[in-house]
């Protein structure tokens, strides 16, 4: 009787220095964290929202320091286990993403990471950025936003888009000052190389005149 009182106590209390231990999911979530990383090679903010967005569920779509981008927002919870878990994987390299991603509040997206980045890398295959000042995907607004110099060029830039079969809802398009590319760009000087020049010989030096022994007559 007094056995059973004591397992049972035991059993009710614990033990105060014995840690919970590590679930199945640990070392695997770990490990494709690790395997993403060799193959995500940009360092950038915008490197690991590609990672999330192909480790994490949801439909990671940007990160802001308030809130975040989710296709499926009803995912956010896992999201956040999830992300506390890799916040304790060695080596942890990233502490401020995977505590923002615990704490930030969430957003309904309409892209992810892969298709916004996707989508933006298609586009700058193609010569259709004349008079462009801004390129880039923005995570505070779940879309890919380009700025240009004029707003007959932010017209052109979305026909040429459209052709290439770019989602229009996916584009922020805005006339903005500054340093533009394409033929609106003051033209740089022509670089001229100056033609190699012939290489001769070094050559070789003058020899003295023979002596020559003068004779007395």
């Amino acid at each position: 009787m007094m056995m059973a009182f004591v397992a049972l106590l035991i059993g009710a209390i614990g033990f105060p220095n014995r840690k919970p231990a590590p679930t199945s999911l640990t070392p695997d979530l770990c490990a494709r964290r690790d395997s993403l990383r060799a193959l995500v090679r940009d360092p950038s903010s915008h490197g690991q929202y590609l990672l999330v967005a192909r480790l994490l569920p949801g439909g990671f779509g940007g990160l802001t320091t308030t809130y975040m981008y989710l296709k499926q927002p009803a995912l956010a919870d896992s999201v956040r286990r999830m992300a506390r878990t890799l916040a304790a994987c060695p080596p942890d390299d990233w502490p401020r993403l995977w505590a923002l991603l615990q704490t930030v509040a969430v957003r309904q997206g309409d892209y992810d990471w892969i298709e916004l980045q996707t989508e933006f890398d298609s586009l700058l295959k193609h010569d259709i950025f004349d008079g462009a000042t801004i390129l880039g995907v923005d995570e505070g607004a779940n879309r890919l936003h380009f700025g240009f110099a004029t707003q007959a060029a932010v017209e052109a830039f979305r026909a040429k888009a459209k052709a290439l079969g770019a989602p229009d809802g996916m584009l922020r398009l805005d006339v903005e000052e500054g340093a533009t590319w394409g033929p609106a760009r003051p033209p740089s000087p022509p670089q001229v190389s100056s033609p190699a020049l012939p290489q001769f010989p070094p050559p070789k030096p003058a020899r003295p005149p023979p002596f020559v022994a003068s004779r007395r007559p």
